[in-house]
C-alpha cells in the first residue's frame, strides 16, 4: 500500500509500561502485535488519536521514537495499510529494539486532560 507523502522521518510504538533499560536487541511483542503478526506503529500525527482510542484508561505511556529509515533498511518490511481513512505503518518480519529505537519518551497526564491535548505538546518537542 502507498505510504503517505511526504514520508514521516519517524514513527512511534506506544507502550503501557517502561521498556527495559538498556533496551534489548528485540523487545517482546505486545499481545495485539503477536496476534496480528506485525508490529503496530503510528506516525507522530496519529499518536494522539491512537492513544485516545486504545489507551484511554491509563495515565502513563511510553513512546518509542523510531526513524523510518532504520525500518526500511532493516530485515523486515514496513507496510502502510489503510484503516478507515488513515494509512498506518505496520512492521512485518522484524523486531524493534536498541538498534531501531532513537528515543524513549515517557508521557504522563492527569485525568483532567485527554491524550490528544498532552501528546500534541509532547510530540512538538521531540
Amino acid at each position: 500500500m502507498p505510504p503517505p507523502a511526504p514520508l514521516p522521518s519517524h514513527v512511534f510504538k506506544i507502550l503501557l509500561s517502561a521498556p527495559p533499560s538498556p533496551l534489548p536487541k528485540a523487545l517482546p511483542l505486545s499481545k495485539l502485535d503477536a496476534q496480528d503478526s506485525f508490529i503496530h506503529l503510528s506516525t507522530g500525527a496519529q499518536v494522539p488519536g491512537t492513544a485516545s482510542r486504545f489507551f484511554a484508561q491509563t495515565n502513563l505511556l511510553y513512546l518509542l521514537k523510531i526513524p523510518v529509515r532504520k525500518l526500511e533498511e532493516g530485515e523486515g518490511e514496513l507496510k502502510w495499510e489503510e484503516n478507515n481513512t488513515e494509512w498506518f505503518p505496520h512492521l512485518y518480519g522484524a523486531d524493534i529494539g536498541a538498534d531501531e529505537v532513537h528515543e524513549v519518551i515517557k508521557v504522563e497526564r492527569n485525568e483532567a486532560k485527554g491524550w490528544e491535548d498532552v501528546l500534541t505538546g509532547v510530540l512538538e518537542k521531540h
